[in-house]
């Protein structure tokens, strides 16, 4: 599963971050680091801390064996989740109607994004504060959702996650490069700036304006 994730992640990166500077015009570098990394880590930091501590809680309390369930069920994180969804006080009948919500809200702004960056790439001549056409936008959300739905009727997602394993070894080297160009872009542009020291007038020199 790990090696699923990996791979998810390196075939992943390359679209979020056309995706994340398209729609982060007009700000620092600075503010989408920070936003990028400290505030999404932070927030999965939260949703994993309360999500497995009840979890664990559940398990050692005897409310549920999670273990259990997750062996038997196959190691399926669906089932384990649902279970863990009905244990809570009224979970049948607000918990999962909740997280059904907000997953098919996550499924939506994926594809959205996803459809965005891939309109954007193949639009010709769209210049940095230009958006791509809207039936470019459209025709690729309903590509990637007819995809999505052959692969969940057809069963072959899971040949898809372990292929996502060999389709981001060759990333792999790609975004190195693509760390190495953006180190020197960013010194060639602004190295003078950060190695310039900023002189400031000593108080006495300073003038009042009339």
């Amino acid at each position: 599963m790990d090696r699923i994730l990996l791979g998810l992640v390196g075939c992943y990166a390359p679209m979020m971050g056309l995706f994340v500077a398209r729609i982060s015009r007009g700000r620092t570098i600075r503010q989408v680091v920070i936003g990028e990394l400290v505030y999404g880590s932070l927030g999965c930091w939260v949703f994993f801390a309360i999500w497995g501590g009840y979890a664990i809680h559940l398990q050692t309390s005897g409310g549920l064996d999670v273990y259990s369930i997750l062996k038997d069920s196959g190691w399926s994180n669906n089932v384990t989740i649902v279970a863990i969804l009905k244990a809570m006080p009224g979970g049948k009948y607000i918990f999962i109607p909740v997280f059904t919500v907000l997953c098919s809200i996550f499924l939506a702004t994926t594809l959205n994004s996803a459809a965005y960056t891939l309109s954007s790439q193949v639009t010709k001549k769209l210049s940095g504060d230009e958006e791509p056409p809207r039936w470019n936008r459209t025709l690729w959300g309903l590509i990637l959702g007819f995809l999505a739905l052959g692969l969940l009727s057809t069963g072959a997602l899971k040949a898809v996650q372990l292929s996502s394993i060999v389709v981001a070894l060759p990333m792999i080297p790609v975004l190195l490069l693509m760390i190495i160009s953006l180190m020197r872009w960013l010194n060639e542009d602004y190295g003078e700036i950060v190695k310039t020291p900023v002189r400031a007038l000593p108080p006495a020199d300073i003038k009042p304006a009339h």
